[in-house]
């Protein structure tokens, strides 16, 4: 891409006349996201459109980018159907969309393209399980996780599940964090949520704080990723790595569940606890809207039951 010459007040220059590539226009959308995951995530979905495209990815934005308005529609329209019919939910199916138009718009800034994308959403039933494993079966996933011959294995794996369910954190969250991120002294950690482009600091309770302590002994004070697998000390654990850890112990006692279900079971566990204060429990899962961990609350009193069983008595 063409560098731009810091120009000199008051000296009457031309405008450069700049050559942007697709594979250029791909890298100046990213690089306006602040947040690695928000990067990551969405450069895994312009690859997977570029895979039903059947070209690489710059051949596959380019083609897009060249396309009329009724053609885009026509060609993302048959992608989100082609995902549907793969059996991707409603809200994995929108994020492919929301990328695709993300791109589109700043392709068009920058005068690559004229192309107005507007890819549909589909009417996503979100939060639909919002219980999770609940504490019982947290327990017994740390349970299982300490029966493991390998100690190393063992202090890992409890202080990953002691921080999601302890703090709530998203997969993405607990596998960002570097071993700096967390301070012993203070019990705090240090993470960067979902949205969001600075650190901010959360309390870590008692046993969680232990937890770490115990693995980083394992780990050692090296600086880099907090949590790393075992065959490689000095590289990051993977979200992929993250999700198969969890779902592997849940299966250990007979429980289908990934990371987002512990942080389920954190959040309504804080609900139960708490007799549903809704203040506490929002901020404690860091949601942006109130109307999310009203949807737990829901959940967790199984309200649509409760006014079924009332109607079921009010008739013979």
């Amino acid at each position: 891409m063409t560098d731009l010459t810091i120009i000199e007040p008051g000296r009457a220059l031309a405008a450069p006349a700049l050559h942007i590539s697709p594979a250029d226009a791909v890298r100046l959308w990213l690089a306006g996201y602040r947040s690695a995951n928000t990067r990551r995530a969405y450069a895994i979905e312009i690859g997977a459109f570029a895979r039903f495209v059947g070209r690489d990815v710059e051949e596959a934005v380019g083609y897009l980018l060249g396309l009329s308005d009724h053609q885009a529609h026509t060609l993302v329209d048959a992608y989100r159907a082609r995902k549907l019919q793969g059996g991707c939910s409603g809200a994995t199916c929108n994020r492919s969309m929301a990328t695709l138009n993300s791109f589109v718009r700043s392709a068009r800034r920058h005068g690559l393209t004229e192309l107005r994308l507007e890819a549909q959403s589909v009417k996503a039933e979100r939060y639909r399980n919002t219980r999770g494993p609940g504490t019982g079966g947290v327990q017994k996933m740390l349970a299982a996780a300490r029966r493991h011959y390998n100690p190393r294995k063992v202090s890992r794996d409890v202080a990953m599940l002691r921080l999601l369910f302890g703090l709530g954190l998203r997969r993405a969250e607990l596998v960002a964090c570097d071993l700096a991120d967390f301070d012993a002294g203070a019990a705090t950690l240090s993470i960067v949520g979902k949205g969001e482009s600075s650190h901010r600091s959360l309390s870590v309770p008692p046993a969680a704080v232990a937890a770490v302590l115990a693995w980083i002994e394992h780990r050692g004070v090296h600086p880099g990723a907090l949590f790393t697998p075992l065959d490689r000390p000095r590289q990051r654990l993977t979200g992929n790595g993250a999700y198969h850890l969890i779902r592997d112990l849940g299966r250990q006692v007979g429980i289908q569940t990934r990371p987002h279900g512990i942080r389920h079971a954190a959040i309504t566990a804080v609900l139960d606890a708490t007799n549903g204060d809704m203040r506490k429990a929002q901020a404690f899962g860091r949601h942006a809207s109130a109307s999310t961990t009203v949807a737990y609350d829901d959940n967790r009193q199984d309200l649509s039951g409760s006014a079924a069983r009332i109607l079921d008595g009010l008739v013979e």
